[in-house]
């Protein structure tokens, strides 16, 4: 009898240990970011690390546990201030921005830290018990500026080209379609010449024939033109060079709480 207790006892010792175990191995991953470890041309304004959990993180246990697991410094090792959203929508998703009006140095290194101790709504921690690291590298602003310097220079051009070639164009379709409209007295220029006015009619037929094809090549160009030109005149009018927050390209719930603060 106390040999089957103490077996018992030993049986049940090693299944609350492997449970114990199983429970604290932990099955939270790190799935990806953006940008990825390594990356290169972070924005300088309004810059943003975006994190995907496999597990949700967004629970107000989660939120105060992962208060310090972020950390954002530069080369130096010096802190960037930061704050994490969660997004209760997506889930695992969790938002790490630089603080407003903390602005990077252009072409720098910087790198994440995600913390070991980082816990998901579950209370699961990182599979692999150690600390996830994320480094990137900032644009360089002064190449950027060159590169749209650049841009806008043969855009002009293009643009100068184009219009110079349309008025061109435009000119020639005027004359075609004056020969089109142009009233001739076949016969009086059969007397002139001293030729068969069937002559003079023909030669005036294929003419007008010649400049309605003409024209039609001409009018086909000439709309590719305007297209073209009406196209750039609203690119330009974009704000392109503009920095964009991490809520303009993609995450509806930093828009979200934006709005709620600025009605604030």
């Amino acid at each position: 009898m106390k040999k089957r207790l103490l077996i018992a006892s030993v049986a049940l010792s090693l299944l609350f240990a492997l449970n114990t175990n199983i429970a604290f191995a932990g099955s939270l991953e790190l799935l990806d970011s953006y940008p990825k470890d390594g990356g290169k041309g972070m924005q300088v304004e309004n810059a943003s690390v975006k994190l995907y959990f496999n597990e949700d993180m967004s629970s107000a246990k989660a939120k105060a546990a992962n208060a310090n697991s972020f950390e954002f410094v530069d080369s130096k090792g010096n802190a960037v201030p930061t704050k994490a959203f969660y997004s209760p929508k997506e889930k695992g998703v969790v938002m790490v921005l630089v603080a407003d009006g903390t602005i990077l140095q252009s072409d720098s290194a910087y790198k994440l830290k995600v913390s070991k101790d980082i816990v998901s709504s579950k209370g699961d921690k990182l599979a692999d018990k150690k600390d996830v690291v994320i480094n990137f590298t900032t644009v360089n602003t002064k190449s950027a500026v060159r590169v749209n310097m650049v841009m806008m220079g043969i855009m002009m051009v293009g643009m100068v080209f184009m219009s110079s070639r349309a008025s061109k164009i435009k000119e020639t379709k005027q004359k075609d379609e004056h020969i089109l409209e142009e009233k001739v007295n076949p016969y009086k220029i059969a007397k002139e010449r001293g030729v068969p006015v069937e002559t003079v009619i023909e030669e005036l037929e294929k003419k007008k024939e010649k400049a309605r094809i003409k024209l039609e090549k001409q009018q086909a160009k000439l709309a590719k033109q305007q297209e073209y030109l009406q196209e750039e005149e609203e690119n330009d009018n974009k704000k392109v060079a503009k920095a964009r927050s991490a809520a303009s390209v993609g995450s509806r719930y930093v828009a979200n709480l934006r709005e709620k603060k600025a009605k604030k």
